[in-house]
């Protein structure tokens, strides 16, 4: 692969959208600066695009040798990738969803042509997929319906015949902002570049219960609870890097893949239980065998079949209880506040490439220097 174009998708936030919604649709637009800044260094890259581009995004990247293309309404990401392909008559494409690859080192774009073949699509999750490369381009056409970018990597294999290759799983491949709660996660224990560490270090939100939540990882005396779609090689980093003690309950892994999330059939024992017992009970038993606890609520809200607003859904990961209006998630987060053990709230991102970074953070935040062994 000679060349190799590099697209990048962003939504945007809307007029009528929250604080946090506005705070992440900043970061995402920061991120691309970074990302594109990166690939345009890199002698392999090709042509790049900035598609769903609006009047903030063309001032963004203005000056820049990079193409802003206004994105569909309403939006498909399978005819705006598609369309864009075979208007630039695209042999190949990098693509990357908006907020992905944050972690992704000078040289990105070189390390994934080198693995491309045709009919060979490589990304970071087969099933999830928050950034991909894939050649010949024009197989798109052979997708039956791809709504969202998730669905990239698995479509381009079920309808195209496409060979899959996942990167191995770290955090630079991992770390994706689907949530506010990442960009607080990203301040405290990541790496940004330069505009994306602007960009956080300007958020108001306060990430105490973060830090105290993480430092039980690089404690050997304490146990920390897991609950969510925690992947199987997180599970095994932990092992390895966190001195802590681990309970982990591992539920609907896939559930958006395959669209159990969406059929309703996502079911969840934490669910159960909280509804058994209710918040505060669960949390205070949690609190029994646990200095800390991380929860995925997209499982919960799947169980619930609740399909909220992102509004609620990142008010939540904030424990901004105030601003929530559905009564169950409310008591939730009241009930998280108060509990006698820090609880972080979030989604996959949380689980997984958060969870690298914050056991990192935990070591060079502690005082204790004696790496851990596998448990």
């Amino acid at each position: 692969m000679d060349r190799l174009p590099v697209v990048v998708f962003l939504a945007g936030a809307s007029p009528t959208a929250s604080e946090p919604e506005r705070w992440l649709a900043a970061a995402h637009l920061a991120a691309a600066q970074d990302l594109l800044a990166r690939a345009l260094a890199d002698p392999v890259c090709g042509p790049c695009f900035v598609v769903g581009g609006d009047a903030d995004v063309a001032r963004a990247f203005s000056g820049w040798p990079v193409v802003v293309v206004p994105g569909p309404r309403p939006f498909h990401f399978g005819r705006a990738l598609g369309d864009l392909a075979r208007r630039e008559r695209l042999e190949a494409v990098l693509y990357l969803s908006g907020g992905a690859g944050v972690l992704l080192p000078q040289g990105f774009v070189g390390a994934m042509a080198a693995r491309l073949a045709p009919r060979r699509v490589v990304t970071n999750n087969r099933f999830s997929c928050d950034f991909a490369a894939f050649a010949p381009a024009e197989a798109l056409g052979q997708v039956r319906d791809l709504p969202r970018d998730n669905d990239l990597a698995w479509a381009l294999a079920a309808d195209a015949g496409f060979a899959v290759e996942e990167l191995p799983r770290e955090a630079a491949t991992l770390y994706d902002l689907d949530s506010p709660l990442d960009l607080l996660v990203l301040r405290l224990a990541g790496q940004p570049g330069p505009a994306l560490a602007r960009c956080l270090a300007a958020l108001p939100g306060d990430d105490g219960w973060l830090r105290a939540a993480a430092r039980p990882f690089a404690d050997g005396a304490a146990e920390v609870t897991i609950a969510g779609r925690l992947a199987t090689d997180t599970l095994a980093f932990l092992d390895r890097e966190a001195a802590c003690r681990k309970r982990a309950l591992v539920e609907e892994r896939g559930m958006e893949a395959s669209r159990r999330a969406a059929g309703g059939a996502a079911r969840s024992l934490v669910g159960r239980l909280l509804e058994a017992i209710g918040p505060a009970a669960f949390f205070a038993q949690l609190s029994e065998t646990s200095a800390s606890a991380f929860v995925d609520t997209r499982v919960l809200l799947a169980h619930r079949g609740a399909g909220l607003a992102p509004s609620e859904r990142f008010a939540a990961d904030l424990l901004w209880a105030d601003a929530l209006r559905e009564p169950w998630l409310r008591e939730l987060v009241e009930a998280a506040r108060a509990a006698p053990l820090p609880v972080v709230l979030g989604g996959h991102t949380l689980l997984n490439g958060g969870l690298r970074l914050l056991v990192a953070w935990s070591w060079r935040a502690g005082s204790l220097t004696d790496r851990p062994v596998a448990q």
